[in-house]
């Protein structure tokens, strides 16, 4: 069995007389580590938890410190905070090996515990086709009153507005069956979706998804998605609709700075019972996230979507298709981290040019928030 050795345990015990943030060597750093380590192995987890949290506080964005203080964590029956703590580490490193790794270490330590995820986002921003600008959401077909959908309205209106996540509230739930072969997971199962805006319940009902994740090599791995829903709206039979969606996502570690790259392509098929509304969008996209320093990450997007039309607006005019394009980037601050979450703030900017014309517009987003799994 291994014992902590002297070096390593002086090293523990000036982290954890530190401050939180405290400015510590990549040397203190592996040190620290391989102290944590022997005390695990030394049947201490509790010791072990009090190192890697201090290492953790000085190196936020290291994905594999997060992994083994969530083992520590489980290691001592704190079931719900090892969840956390994998989710945010998953988070970090975005591969299917780590997603794996933490998964295999829960269903040993910590059986039958699923963690959820919640985040609450706002947006600042400068719109050229501002939603406020319109008299009306209603237009009349065959004399029934149909609902346009914020992006569909012809707006002529310039403006500011402060939008918040609270104004709509869309919930998923499901069971699956699930396979965790050597390199593939794949999960499918029944869905319930609702969907509630400020005057209750505005759309509902059941489909079917399934989740695929592939570990290509430990640093790299394919995400692949599908779904299908069948939504009817409470307050206009018109909107209801039928969805398809599908989608895959391929990420790799790269060597410096936590840094992840992705590339995905998703379409998603929308068939409205009022065929002015049905849509059919294709989207590619390619990001890359990692840390800036030490307490400060980023995420970079650049993505490209075509939405295609069906039909011709009889008020509106003719819609082929769109196509938008969005670049942004967004900052997280671990040394902000607490109970509510970690904060974020970014900028977003994006193009839309349209054969509808009320859907020409560029509009530029300061994005800030909060976000946390628990």
């Amino acid at each position: 069995m291994m014992r902590v050795t002297t070096t390593g345990l002086a090293v523990a015990l000036a982290l954890t007389a530190s401050a939180a943030f405290a400015e510590i060597s990549d040397a203190q750093v592996q040190a620290g580590y391989e102290a944590a380590i022997d005390a695990r192995m030394a049947f201490e987890p509790e010791r072990a938890e009090a190192i890697l949290e201090e290492l953790v506080a000085a190196r936020p964005n290291a994905p594999q410190l997060r992994f083994d203080l969530a083992v520590s964590q489980a290691e001592q029956g704190q079931c719900a905070k090892a969840a956390r703590t994998f989710s945010r580490g998953e988070d970090l490193a975005q591969t299917p090996s780590f997603a794996r790794a933490a998964e295999v270490a829960m269903a040993d330590l910590c059986p039958r515990l699923a963690p959820w995820e919640s985040s609450l986002g706002f947006t600042l921003g400068y719109d050229s086709n501002i939603n406020g600008g319109a008299t009306t959401r209603d237009i009349m077909v065959g004399g029934v009153p149909v609902r346009l959908s914020d992006d569909a309205m012809a707006q002529g209106a310039w403006g500011y507005t402060l939008s918040g996540g609270l104004d709509r509230l869309s919930l998923t739930t499901g069971v699956a069956f699930r396979h965790r072969g050597d390199a593939v997971d794949w999960r499918i199962g029944p869905s319930f979706k609702w969907s509630f805006d400020h005057e209750g319940l505005l759309d509902s009902g059941p489909g079917i998804a399934g989740r695929l994740s592939w570990e290509i090599t430990p640093k790299s791995g394919l995400y692949a998605n599908a779904s299908a829903y069948w939504i009817e709206n409470e307050r206009n039979p018109l909107n209801s609709y039928d969805e398809i969606g599908l989608g895959a996502t391929y990420v790799r570690a790269l060597d410096r700075r936590n840094m992840v790259a992705r590339a995905g392509v998703s379409v998603l098929l929308r068939d409205y019972e009022n065929d002015l509304q049905d849509l059919d969008s294709y989207t590619a996209e390619i990001g890359l996230s990692g840390s800036l320093t030490e307490q400060i990450g980023f995420d970079l997007a650049l993505s490209h979507t075509v939405n295609e039309g069906r039909a011709v607006h009889p008020f509106f005019g003719e819609r082929r298709s769109d196509d938008v394009t969005t670049l942004s980037a967004q900052a997280s601050f671990a040394q902000l981290e607490g109970w509510y979450g970690r904060p974020y703030l970014g900028v977003r900017h994006t193009i839309s040019e349209s054969s509808f014309d009320s859907k020409d517009f560029e509009r530029s987003s300061i994005v800030f928030g909060l976000t946390r799994s628990f």
